[in-house]
């Protein structure tokens, strides 16, 4: 009973949040975001099991992108968020280290700021362009791409996380071997989602029921994500990933 109150609480905040957002002429994802600040810091204790949803309703949005996704369509503009990507990445992350150095923090905390200031948010990005309808633009598609550049950067960045704990111990082998997992689970998703996900599909469809379809759907994306974040990759890229697959099989 705690979770349904919970919700309610947060789906009502969530809705008048929208609201001032749209009243003020900013994007609703804006006004979401305030109240669930706010909320996130006054729910009760027996109410913060609500919040795990959240985590979900991340999932499944990058799963919907990706559905409307191919990986053909990702390639047309490949080299240009790559290497887009990369030296924003590098810019912002120097910059940003120099200007926390020049504040006072240590080297550690400076470096791990840098880098988190370096990505954006895929989510709240790829949300904007949805509502806006740009998602199947020039531009949608490279700052998809981009940004799909940015959450395989932050993998490496996980990695290099580990060095800046320690200053002894073998960690370049576990760096390594952290890097070669990572590029494993990603490319085996990719792998057995085009082996496995076509079969399952036309199989589902043979059936004419969208129930199936739907309940298949969204069971890829959470295991698909599930799995990815076993091995320390965001379950969100997964997810996208997934949907990215089950686009190819259509």
């Amino acid at each position: 009973m705690d979770i349904v109150l919970g919700l309610f609480f947060v789906v009502i905040a969530a809705c008048i949040g929208g609201f001032l957002a749209k009243v003020l002429k900013l994007p609703s994802l804006v006004g979401y975001i305030v109240v669930g600040i706010i909320v996130g810091a006054i729910l009760p204790p027996q109410f913060k099991e609500v919040l795990g949803l959240a985590q979900i309703g991340l999932i499944l949005l990058l799963f919907s992108i990706g559905v409307e996704l191919s990986f053909e369509r990702l390639s047309r503009y490949f080299r240009i968020a790559v290497f887009g990507a990369l030296i924003q990445i590098v810019i912002i992350a120097l910059l940003s280290y120099v200007i926390l150095s020049w504040f006072g923090l240590a080297p550690a905390a400076a470096l791990v700021l840098s880098l988190g200031f370096s990505v954006s948010s895929t989510a709240v990005l790829v949300k904007i362009l949805a509502d806006r309808g740009e998602t199947d633009t020039i531009h949608g598609e490279i700052i998809v791409g981009w940004l799909l550049v940015q959450d395989l950067a932050v993998i490496p960045m996980m990695i290099a996380l580990p060095f800046l704990a320690t200053s002894g111990g073998n960690w370049v082998g576990g760096a390594i071997a952290s890097a070669i997992k990572a590029v494993l689970v990603i490319l085996g998703v990719i792998l057995l989602g085009k082996k496995i996900v076509p079969f399952l599909i036309h199989t589902l469809a043979g059936t004419n029921s969208r129930e199936l379809l739907l309940l298949a759907s969204i069971a890829l994306a959470l295991g698909t994500a599930a799995i990815t974040s076993f091995f320390g990759i965001s379950p969100a890229l997964g997810a996208f990933l997934a949907g990215v697959v089950i686009s190819e099989s259509q």
